[in-house]
């Protein structure tokens, strides 16, 4: 048996009774669990195994030697995040974050770093201080994809390494993994300063930090168009939950006029 801290990435329903769990954890990275009866009775896992929750769980690995799946004996709650059930906005963004994470994360490799990233972002958007939560998503996802090795270099080229000149746009291309300078080729997607400003700011300061910079939405909008474009390139796939970034960055609009 082994305890670990853990946060769940997806959890899906088997058999009559059963749930399996796609968790993310500290000492173990991303691993399967099933969880026997959890939908029978909520009180057998004392109610921790919730969405956006972090907990402590205990893992027994599967008697079949090629099998990945472990079984949860007990869990116990640590932090239940649950002011995220009161705003939609930053639940969709909590959603959005879980779910690149489980994308890109390879199985059973620990990182205590990225496991830090999805806590802390967890974490930031369940209190009910003011932030800036399109910079929130922004700054945790371009990490979660740099600890994942998919760093999208936006302070230098990512073709020759040359540094972005400051107060100068940058070319954005993501086939080639992010900035592109102009002798090496650029790229379709024009940033203007601002944009390479907010996007160095965001790749170089901590989550909290970021999440306080005050950023124009039209600026946010052309950084989450290349962010997704990032993403949709290299996974081969779109995502399911960047709807509510598009909800979110209409009502920006409407809030800012």
């Amino acid at each position: 048996m082994i305890l670990e801290t853990a946060f769940i990435l997806r959890a899906v329903n088997y058999g009559e009774s059963d749930r399996i769990y796609t968790l993310y954890t500290q000492g173990h990275g991303k691993l399967s669990a099933i969880a026997k009866a959890a939908r029978k009775s909520t009180k057998r896992f004392g109610g921790a195994l919730q969405p956006f929750a972090v907990f402590e769980v205990a893992l027994t690995p599967s008697r079949r030697g090629s099998s990945n799946m472990y079984t949860i004996g007990e869990a116990t709650m640590v932090a239940a995040n649950d002011g995220l059930s009161k705003n939609l906005s930053r639940l969709g963004i909590a959603a959005f974050l879980l779910e690149l994470l489980r994308e890109v994360a390879p199985e059973h490799e620990s990182s205590a770093p990225l496991f830090d990233v999805g806590k802390e972002a967890l974490a930031l958007l369940s209190d009910t201080c003011q932030l800036h939560e399109r910079n929130l998503l922004l700054s945790a996802g371009m990490r979660i994809l740099a600890q994942s090795g998919l760093a999208m270099s936006v302070g230098r080229c990512n073709a020759c390494g040359r540094p972005v000149p400051p107060g100068k746009p940058i070319y954005f291309d993501a086939l080639r993994g992010g900035v592109v300078c102009t002798p090496c080729g650029g790229g379709p997607i024009l940033l203007d300063a601002q944009c390479a400003a907010a996007f160095r700011f965001l790749a170089t300061h901590p989550i909290a930090e970021s999440a306080a910079l005050s950023i124009d939405p039209p600026v946010l909008d052309a950084m989450e168009s290349a962010f997704i474009a990032f993403i949709h390139m290299h996974l081969e796939k779109q995502l399911k939950t960047p709807g509510f970034m598009s909800q979110i960055s209409a009502r920006d609009r409407q809030d800012s006029e």
